[in-house]
């Protein structure tokens, strides 16, 4: 034993000379530390149930549970973060990367307890009595980037003297920084009518893995290049970001990642040869029928669309203009479909050139996917007058390259998307003014605010 070992317990001597630390009773509230960040607090209604915060956590301390008496809200879930005190380490991490602001950590109140059942809950703001001083995410100083990445566009005054295309395409380098944006929690798949798998295609995108996202895009949808451009992005709408600041650009993201790959073939494999015997008849060469008729195909059935028009794509050629939809992006994907061992014959009207009762006795089975190419009527005296057209017909018969007289001045009345159609066309072919006639407010529009702005950047007059 050395000699500083032996006389180390004489150390202690010098406690006797120090003033002892009392104790106060009744118990004295102890004020926290000025870096104390307090316990979770969630506002619940501006909670989406995202599941982020549990992502992020590095210590597994959130764990996402269903709470009975919320119901969900289109773009939103009933789930909301429980969290666990024996693991969390009250990083803040959680807080940072909520992107609606719902979660923060207060010192508002404190939790004693001897249970330690007690130290797993879920928070909400009825734990809190004020806004706190311990952590809030601020926009301005956020994990998260709030702001989109522009498309570039044509200029309004260039754009609305033909019909070549308005967008531009994301740079590689912008289709990057935008696909980081998505944080994959998947609340835009409920969005999406086709429940496209939308975090999985992106994060293909962002590492530039082209023909995988494109992998991706075909289990459900067989014409992602041109949904990419002109599909209604319900997606969007879903998009937690579209809480605080602007959604990620999911739909210009999957046209950016079709149009990388030049060859689906390359990529989506199909046997054309393939055959078990059965035949089906589809009526009408749009996006219904061509969907149909290509998922037909990889099970080996044979199809037969018949086809009124002269030209497949339904709408999306005769009622989207070319300005919108490019006519080398619509061939591309349709010549992909027929590619397949898709039969289309054209200019053959069911009813007229063949009887539906024809095909019932032919054909295993008939889908009719005719659409809807008729204009709405408002039933008031002079809609069937000289120089009045349904916007329908009038978008119809310019895609087919007919001659359409409409004059120097012209009036649209509706605020949907084939009203900013119909008049941008109208620009285009020569009109010196065109109006846009609503009885209702510009907000009432049921047109995307995004065709509305550019009409009116191209000087399209509108009378609310």
């Amino acid at each position: 034993m050395s000699v500083k070992s032996l006389f180390s317990p004489l150390d202690a001597i010098k406690f006797l000379f120090k003033k002892p630390h009392t104790v106060r009773v009744p118990y004295e509230k102890k004020e926290p530390t000025t870096r104390y960040r307090g316990v979770h607090v969630n506002d619940w209604e501006k909670c989406i149930g995202c599941g982020n915060c549990a992502r992020i956590c590095t210590c597994q301390a959130i764990t996402m549970v269903p709470i009975d008496t919320i119901e969900p809200k289109p773009g939103t879930t009933n789930l909301r973060p429980q969290v666990d005190y024996g693991r969390c380490s009250f990083c803040g991490q959680c807080v940072d990367i909520c992107p609606t602001g719902s979660l923060k950590l207060s010192t508002e109140y404190l939790i004693v307890s001897p249970n330690r059942e007690d130290y797993v809950f879920i928070p909400n703001l009825n734990r809190d009595s004020g806004p706190g001083t311990g952590w809030e995410s601020d926009i301005e100083t956020h994990l998260l980037k709030f702001d989109k990445e522009e498309m570039p566009k044509r200029l309004p005054e260039e754009r609305k003297k033909d019909f070549d295309p308005v967008i531009l395409g994301f740079a590689d380098e912008q289709a990057v920084v935008e696909g980081y944006r998505c944080l994959g929690c998947a609340l835009c798949v409920d969005g999406c009518p086709t429940h496209m798998f939308i975090p999985e295609y992106i994060e293909n995108i962002r590492e530039a893995k082209y023909k995988d996202a494109l992998d991706i895009f075909f289990k459900n949808n067989p014409l992602p290049e041109i949904c990419g451009i002109v599909c209604t992005h319900n997606c969007e709408d879903a998009c937690i970001y579209s809480w605080r600041g602007q959604p990620v650009q999911i739909r210009y993201l999957k046209g950016f990642g079709a149009s990388k790959v030049d060859n689906y073939g390359e990529v989506i494999k199909v046997d054309k040869e393939k055959k078990i015997g059965k035949r089906v008849a589809v009526i009408g060469a749009g996006p219904a029928g061509l969907t149909l008729a290509f998922y037909l195909r990889k099970y080996g059935i044979e199809v037969t669309i018949y086809e009124a028009y002269p030209e497949p794509g339904g709408m999306m050629r005769y009622g989207i203009p070319r300005y919108r939809l490019p006519e080398k992006v619509l061939r591309k994907e349709i010549e992909f479909i027929k590619s397949t061992g898709v039969e289309i014959k054209f200019n053959t009207k069911v009813g007229r050139e063949i009887k539906l009762k024809e095909l019932l006795q032919e054909y295993d089975a008939v889908f009719i996917g005719v659409g809807s190419h008729r204009g709405l009527t408002m039933r008031i005296p002079g809609e069937d007058a000289v120089g009045v057209i349904q916007a329908a017909d009038f978008l119809r018969d310019v895609s087919m390259g007919k001659e359409v007289k409409i004059g120097k001045r012209v009036i649209v009345v509706g605020g949907g998307d084939v009203a900013m159609d119909a008049s941008r066309t109208a620009l285009r072919l020569g009109a010196e003014e065109v109006i846009i006639m609503y009885r209702r407010r510009w907000v009432d529009m049921p047109a995307h605010e995004e065709e509305k702005r550019e009409a009116k950047d191209e000087g399209v007059i509108f009378m609310t």
